[in-house]
């Protein structure tokens, strides 16, 4: 579970056990994701993104430059991944390397 401040909460292995795992943010989050490879990955206001690879038990902080907030995550079939939220549907394509994310080209002019 995620949210607010940059609060995130990981099962347990016992039902109904949750532990609370620092994030290096907090700002709030509003999306998630779990990647092809098992990664996961979240993502929230001024352009946080967070990755695990361990299962949720440490993140990584990755910051979009342009600080825009993201509201929603996809995957792409080559890998790449969609952001959604304040600057668009925007793509990453390395490797979550905020140097790789685009903007569609704006729709032509009527």
């Amino acid at each position: 579970m995620f949210g607010l401040r940059g609060h995130i909460f990981r099962s347990g292995d016992d039902p109904g056990e949750w532990e609370l795992v620092e994030g290096g943010t907090e700002a709030s989050l509003l999306a998630g994701l779990q990647l092809d490879d098992r990664r996961t990955v979240l993502a929230g206001l001024g352009g946080t993104l967070l990755v695990s690879g361990d299962g949720g038990r440490s993140f990584e902080v990755v910051q979009d430059p342009d600080r825009l907030g993201i509201s929603g995550l996809a995957e792409v079939d080559d890998g790449a991944l969609l952001l959604a939220g304040e600057g668009g549907l925007r793509r990453m394509d390395d490797e979550l390397d905020p140097a790789t994310i685009s903007s569609p080209p704006a729709p032509a002019a009527r």
